[in-house]
């Protein structure tokens, strides 16, 4: 009864660089060496960067390619030595909420955990502020590090304009989506279910090649909720076949935010 993507067409970004050329004269054949960088999503949460190097032959200008899918194959590894949330295969396909209303479901998210990320053990007391700014939500995420209030801001919209569903997309950047509003964006933030008044389960899935990266983040509205709700979440997950064992609880003790 509900609709949504069934993967999120995130990929790995792929950048070139020539800072260092080497020519080469044998038998009226030069070769110049490139970089090749293979740098995770930025979202992943980590900097993971691959460098491969292949010679371009100007006689043929064929492309030793040899080594890449190695590279690849190194990528995943890195990636699922530091993130719980990687997997082989592709993304499943996971419905969300029907309609999602802005204006109820705006206010403080407390986040009581997600699927562990290296950033997350310098993070704790984790509150998101939404605040509606139709057609779009404005995002704040506050957080302590080092004994300090630190905080980013973003913004929310729904990934396809002629549906409210919860399909969204979100950006970290203040006015983020400003004269897109009708345009099609990629969903990264897809709400799985939410009350309103008490939690909300947002479910993000990116296809990396022959593997999969996901996310979960449960949110509550109050900072130390009832475990009772807990067990309730869980158990909607667990439905979903979605894997609760590597959820890293989000510490909300002896905050001051």
């Amino acid at each position: 009864m509900m609709k949504t993507i069934s993967s999120n067409p995130t990929t790995i970004h792929r950048r070139y660089f020539t800072n260092e050329t080497h020519q080469h004269q044998h038998h009226h054949c030069s070769t110049t060496t490139l970089h090749y960088q293979l740098t995770a999503p930025y979202h992943l949460g980590i900097t993971s960067t691959i460098t491969r190097h292949y010679i371009f032959k100007s006689r043929s200008t064929r492309v030793e390619m040899r080594g890449l899918s190695v590279g690849f194959l190194i990528l995943a590894f890195t990636l699922a030595s530091v993130e719980a949330g990687f997997g082989l295969g592709r993304c499943t396909y996971q419905p969300v909420v029907d309609s999602l209303d802005f204006s109820q479901y705006a206010g403080d998210w407390y986040e009581w955990g997600r699927y562990f990320i290296v950033s997350q053990v310098l993070a704790e007391c984790t509150k998101n502020i939404l605040t509606e700014n139709t057609p779009f939500m404005d995002v704040e995420v506050e957080y302590i590090s080092f004994d300090r209030i630190r905080s980013k801001k973003g913004q929310l919209k729904y990934a396809n304009p002629d549906k409210s569903d919860g399909v969204l997309t979100f950006d970290y950047s203040v006015d983020a989506f400003k004269g897109k509003a009708e345009m099609h964006t990629f969903p990264n933030y897809n709400v799985l279910d939410t009350d309103y008044d008490s939690y909300a389960i947002v479910y993000n899935c990116a296809d990396l090649f022959f593997a999969h990266y996901d996310d979960v983040y449960i949110y509550t509205r109050d900072r130390i909720p009832d475990p009772s709700l807990i067990d309730d979440i869980f158990s909607e997950l667990y439905k979903r076949n979605i894997d609760t064992s590597i959820i890293a609880r989000t510490n909300q003790v002896d905050c001051t935010n």
